[in-house]
């Protein structure tokens, strides 16, 4: 078996994920299909360190003796929350006079759940799920039973709620009022006469979604909920009533006990290392036999649905109490000193991941990172993004690279990485999803922080992440790098005009540019969307716009097209704008400057090829031969005067006598004047 080979900083090929964004639960998900996997093979690092030019930290999460070891990452519930309803100084508003119950965070207890670098403080965070509530409470039920306290809230409009809610037993919570936005108000909510039974709890549970608090600073509030002067009335009896005076500043219950505020039940840590050969691995082209990061340790349920009734998996939720408890569990990096990175340069995250995440499990991965700057950490900043396979899961090992420097301020020192799962069912269950089937994926390793995205070296592979759509696409290998640098990619529907005999397959020019200083070939692979293509899937071809010739002109580049896995290569010496289409890419009246012989398409193939060839501007005689490899002659392709342009020629597996060759490994040789080139391919059946 072959062991996944960690990534030196660099991605080891592109892909196109499906993006999402989850701060407002009306935004529509994003569905582009996603790319199959293919990664290299190796030998694994023995830990983490400054490995070679750009890479700040790799971790490999393995001992040199195979071992686990978790290299200084650690493992967090973000569900686990302290109790934030507790008592203070109210506010000045009517109603308020002395003591009562926030549910808030400020300077100080800013120490909670990392508040202290929350962007606007007092205030509340993302994702908050607060309580304020009774213990059981002997009431007659032949009378009604009504709450009454004094209420000033300041919470996000439309998608942060208070609610007061009553409940005679189990898990079931009556809804009794719901608040939301800004105001002040005296409530008094009943309970009717004969609608319930003794004895009762009452509680008050606020929610704050994930964006748009004061966590992040898109929205100022003044922290959430303010209560005082709260009472519970049955038969005209005062049967518990506070007014908080009794209580000492920042107490988290009453003096007598009868009301408590807590945090959620946590959802459970479930993110630990586990052997890669003990765990489910569909990918054809790798198996991981090293230790891995997953998030289903402890989990009771199994991958039964998936056919493998022995693998764990991320646990569901539930909405027991009416309270959604789903997974949100995050491994955290140790502190990366951003030592000799420019105040500009990207920091590209990257890691092998194994994708088993279909849209309909709604489990997503997401990553989020926080930067000290002057001694001072900072809050912690995400992208509006969750990622998942799109529609159908590619059961296959993945290389992901995301560029952090968007979220980090130019004036940091160090960083912090979290890097995790999540369960949007809560939002999206019944709307993108069903959320029935789980897998045990994401799986984790091989995490690199790289300060630039090219190091030195040969064959140095470089994803850039596309400014317009968040994605990387686009896979690059120089030849070889005497510079590091910057490596861009920009895709859009402009860029210089191709010839009325080439259809753009899908409508994109991928403008590539480096600041890297490079010798000797760059490949270039694309990963398209099949769905997409205007034009056959076997006509693609990658053409480039090559400005070292007098004038500037498109020429085919293509070497390989790979229709199982929907990607597409090219070989050239330098970047400018690329196009993938179908027909002759030649620009009308320019022929490349030299003739070329281009690598057959497929390849391997069964049961035809074909070969693309240039003819330079004033043509040639060109021949085309196939031969075996005891250079013996199978068939001529090609042998005639050729204009000028860009041609191609389909081999059918057949000899001169038209009777099918026999599987194996075959040479084509084009003669064009003194142009001599051959290349090899395999015929497979």
């Amino acid at each position: 078996m072959s062991r996944l080979s960690p990534l030196v900083g660099l991605a080891l090929l592109s892909l196109v994920f499906s993006s999402s964004s989850f701060a407002r639960k009306s935004t529509p998900l994003v569905a582009p299909t996603p790319d199959p996997a293919t990664s290299g093979t190796g030998n694994q690092a023995p830990g983490p360190g400054v490995i070679g030019a750009g890479v700040l930290q790799l971790w490999t999460f393995d001992n040199a003796n195979g071992t686990p070891n978790a290299q200084g990452w650690t493992p967090v519930d973000r569900t686990a929350q302290p109790p934030m309803f507790h008592v203070v100084n109210g506010p000045a508003a009517p109603g308020f006079a002395g003591h009562a119950v926030w549910c808030g965070v400020g300077t100080s207890n800013c120490s909670a759940m990392d508040a202290c670098a929350y962007a606007t403080l007092p205030g509340y965070g993302n994702n908050w799920k607060q309580f304020w509530a009774t213990q059981s409470i002997g009431v007659d039920p032949n009378y009604s039973t009504t709450v009454v306290f004094n209420l000033s809230y300041d919470m996000e409009p439309s998608y942060d709620f208070l609610y007061l809610e009553y409940t005679t037993g189990g898990n079931v919570w009556n809804l009794m009022g719901t608040w939301n936005g800004t105001g002040n108000v005296i409530v008094s909510k009943s309970i009717p006469a004969g609608t319930y039974t003794s004895p009762i709890r009452v509680r008050l549970r606020f929610v704050s979604d994930g964006a748009y608090s004061d966590e992040d600073g898109q929205y100022d509030s003044s922290g959430p909920v303010y209560i005082d002067n709260l009472s519970i009335i049955n038969n005209g009896v005062f049967v518990d009533s506070h007014d908080f005076t009794a209580e000492a500043l920042n107490a988290t219950n009453t003096v007598d006990g009868h009301w408590i505020g807590f945090g959620p039940v946590a959802f459970g840590n479930k993110a630990a290392l586990f052997d890669g050969d003990a765990v489910v691995q569909q990918d054809p082209g790798v198996f991981n036999s090293t230790n891995m990061w997953g998030f289903f340790n402890g989990s009771a349920e199994n991958y039964a649905c998936g056919g493998f009734p022995g693998q764990a998996i991320v646990p569901h939720g539930s909405t027991a109490g009416g309270v959604d408890n789903y997974i949100r569990n995050e491994i955290q990096s140790p502190v990366i000193p951003l030592t000799g990175v420019g105040a500009t340069e990207a920091v590209m995250l990257t890691f092998d991941a194994y994708m088993d995440l279909p849209r309909d499990n709604l489990i997503f991965y997401e990553y989020r990172v926080r930067s000290r700057v002057a001694t001072v950490w900072q809050a912690w900043k995400k992208t509006a993004f969750v990622y998942d396979d799109g529609v159908t899961a590619a059961k296959a090992w993945k290389v992901r690279s995301h560029d952090l420097r968007p979220l980090i301020p130019a004036a940091a020192t160090d960083i912090q990485i979290g890097l995790g799962v999540v369960d949007m069912c809560p939002y999206w269950c019944g709307i993108y999803g069903s959320g029935v089937c789980h897998s045990h994926s994401p799986l984790i390793d091989n995490i690199s922080v790289t300060g630039s995205n090219t190091a030195t070296g040969g064959n140095v592979q470089v994803t850039p992440v596309d400014a317009t759509t968040g994605t990387t696409p686009v896979t690059i290998t120089y030849g070889n790098v005497t510079q590091p640098g910057l490596t861009t990619l920009t895709t859009g529907p402009t860029g210089p005009a191709v010839s009325g005999s080439f259809q753009i397959a899908n409508g994109n020019y991928y403008n590539i540019s480096t600041s890297a200083t490079t010798t000797g070939n760059i490949t270039v692979c694309i990963n398209y969307n099949q769905a997409t293509l205007t034009v056959p899937e076997s006509s693609l071809r990658m053409g480039h716009w090559d400005t070292a010739l007098n004038p500037d002109a498109w020429v085919d580049i293509t070497t390989s097209l790979d229709t199982v896995n929907d990607r597409i290569c090219g070989t050239t010496d330098h970047l400018s704008p690329f196009v993938i289409g179908g027909g002759s890419v030649t620009a009308v009246g320019n022929g490349p400057a030299m003739p070329a012989l281009h690598q057959n398409v497929p390849n391997p193939f069964n049961p035809t090829t074909t070969i693309a060839y240039d003819v330079p501007s004033a043509g040639a005689r060109v021949s085309i031969r196939v031969y075996d490899t005891a250079g013996r002659l199978v068939r001529t392709l090609v042998d005639r005067q050729e204009a000028a342009g860009a041609h191609d020629v389909t081999w059918d597996g057949r000899d001169e006598f038209g009777s099918a060759v026999a599987s194996g490994v075959y040479f084509y040789k084009m003669t064009a004047g003194s142009f001599v080139e051959s290349r090899r391919m395999v015929l497979l059946k």
